[in-house]
């Protein structure tokens, strides 16, 4: 996966890439770091009983897809920008850790939601 990363980026004009390979869920080693821009289609499958992390989240979740926006939205710069594809899940779950999560999102301006949604929605009708 990371050399299909540095070809393309490589192909898109970067000719000196940098990227690294690490487990953001679970190691604190590059928790100090921030970006201007993430954009990622991280993977959101939770292993069976779900994820031991670090403890440095500002949401506490074992699950994989919380944790992954979590990060993300912490890891920005001031001034950041992040793109993220992200299961309905995050949307509509009702469990404390996406409430939290949204929530969080919300009161720091961090998110503009752009849904593909297989469910129909349906809105009130006046009178």
């Amino acid at each position: 996966m990371v050399r299909l990363s540095l070809v393309n980026l490589y192909l898109h004009g970067f000719t000196d890439p940098h990227i690294y390979e690490y487990d953001t869920l679970t190691s604190e080693e590059r928790w100090n770091e921030f970006a201007d821009v993430i954009l990622a289609n991280p993977p959101f499958m939770s292993p069976k009983g779900g994820i031991k992390p670090h403890k440095r989240f500002s949401i506490q979740a074992k699950r994989s897809e919380v944790l992954f926006v979590d990060y993300m939205a912490e890891h920005l710069t001031p001034t950041g920008r992040a793109g993220i594809i992200v299961p309905e899940g995050i949307i509509f779950q009702s469990q404390t850790a996406y409430k939290d999560l949204r929530k969080m999102l919300v009161e720091n301006s961090l998110v503009a939601v752009v849904s593909r949604c297989r469910r129909a929605v349906s809105t009130p009708t006046p009178g």
